[in-house]
Formats: structure tokens, C-alpha cells, sequence
């Protein structure tokens, strides 16, 4: 069941020659009277955000480094993510943003990055559902299949590791991406025995009959356009020598 739920994608193939993202078409989707109005409840014009987004557009364009230091309500997010998301989509690059927050990365998934898509679509009608994305996290996040399986006949279980067990074994029917997230942890003593399962101590398995939650969240992340991490995976992966995070575009 499992290998019929989980997806095997192609990675992105970036072009040979690079377009330059539009600064006036960014602006235009920022106004009161743009998409994104439409889309977001209660969305206001900043020109603080919009002379951010040009100066992204800008960096971006030139391939130069940019810092920006903006307070909140300015719009950040937005600011960058759309120029980042016309630069990946125009070229099939991936850009990676890395937040020091679970609540940002959250909120740039489930909430930023969608209503970004359907502007895109309004000013590029079929451009933003083009748009791959993905929330890539580390080895300790994942199921590994092969230590559940060892769990499973072990001796001696603690009653929490039994309780965790259970809990898998029935979140294995459904989940399609093995990530610890879904099992909604109560509390820290009922997190415990997750190290025992997960793919953190488990570097070198390849899974069972190809079927592995980690490799397949790195092939969804080789094919997405923005792929959102913590700055504690872009550490590691510096540290890894970019054996974490698929090669990117820009950061």
C-alpha cells in the first residue's frame, strides 16, 4: 500500500539561459487593486513591501546578496517569496528559504505560498500551478521503516514504546510522508521512543522494497521550485558539504 501512496518525482531540469523576473509585474501583484488583494482577507498596500520586493527583484536579476532589515507588518514574507517564486518558476530553478521558526514554515506552506500561486495564475494565467513546493526537514523527522520493523518483534517494550508502536502501525495506513508531525505528540515523555524509530539513527538503510520516507522527501524537494527549511537543517547541511539539500539556485 505504501508504494502505491508514495510518489517518485523527477528532479527539476534548470534552463540553459536566464529570464529576468519582471520588477513593475511584482509590483503590480502587490497593489491594493492586484491579486493578491483578492486572495488574502484583509490585504493591505505597503510600499515598504513593495520596495523590498524590487530590491529582491533587483538582487535576483544581478545575482548579488541583499540583506533587508524590516519591521513587523511590513510584509516579508510575500516580499521575497514572490520575486523568488517567478525567478524559480521562469528558469525551473530551486530556491530555498530558510526560517528559524516551525510556525513561519508552517505559515509559509500553508498559507503564503498558496495564495501566492493563485496570483501568479491571475497575472500568468496557468504559471503559478506550475509552482512545485515542499517543507524538506531532517532525519529525525522520518519514520524508518526498517527500525519500526525491529520495534515490532523486539522483547521487552516499555509501555510508551508499545503505545507508540501501536499508534504507527495504524498511522501506516494512511500517511504519505512518514513525518513524525502527523502523529501529534502530547507531551515530551510520549516523544521519547520516537528515537527509536526514526531515521536519525539510521544513515545508511535504503528501506524496505524501496519504499523509504526520507529518500522520498529529498526527491520531492530536488523537484520542487521552493523548498522551505530551518536554519538548523542549513547548518547541517553546510556542515554535510550540501548532502542535506538538493543543489540550489538561490538561497
Amino acid at each position: 500500500g505504501l508504494k502505491e501512496r508514495l510518489h517518485h518525482e523527477s528532479p527539476l531540469r534548470p534552463n540553459d539561459t536566464k529570464t529576468l523576473v519582471d520588477a513593475d509585474q511584482v509590483a503590480t501583484l502587490l497593489r491594493d487593486c492586484g491579486p493578491l488583494a483578492n486572495t488574502i482577507p484583509g490585504f493591505e498596500e505597503r510600499g515598504e513591501q513593495i520596495a523590498m520586493a524590487r530590491a529582491v527583484v533587483e538582487a535576483l536579476n544581478q545575482g548579488d546578496r541583499l540583506i533587508v532589515e524590516a519591521g513587523t507588518g511590513v510584509g516579508k514574507s510575500l516580499a521575497y517569496l514572490l520575486p523568488a517564486a517567478l525567478h524559480a518558476l521562469k528558469n525551473d530553478k530551486r530556491v530555498v528559504v530558510s526560517t528559524n521558526t516551525i510556525n513561519l514554515q508552517d505559515q509559509l506552506v500553508a498559507k503564503d505560498i498558496p495564495a501566492l500561486i493563485k496570483a501568479i495564475d491571475v497575472a500568468e494565467p496557468g504559471l503559478g500551478k506550475q509552482l512545485r513546493y515542499t517543507q524538506l526537514k531532517g532525519r529525525a523527522n522520518f519514520l524508518c521503516l526498517k527500525r519500526q520493523l525491529s520495534l515490532q518483534v523486539a522483547e521487552g517494550l516499555s509501555v510508551d514504546e508499545a503505545r507508540l508502536l501501536s499508534k504507527s502501525l495504524v498511522w501506516l495506513q494512511h500517511t504519505v510522508t512518514g513525518d513524525r508531525s502527523e502523529l501529534n505528540f502530547s507531551n515530551r515523555r510520549a516523544r521519547q521512543p520516537w528515537d527509536r524509530l526514526s531515521a536519525e539513527g539510521a544513515p545508511g538503510c535504503t528501506g524496505i522494497n524501496g519504499v523509504c520516507f526520507l529518500r522520498v522527501a529529498r526527491e520531492k524537494a530536488a523537484a520542487s521550485h521552493l523548498i522551505i527549511v530551518n536554519h538548523a537543517l542549513l547548518m547541517s547541511d553546510i556542515m554535510a558539504g550540501g548532502t542535506l539539500i538538493p543543489d540550489y539556485d538561490l538561497l
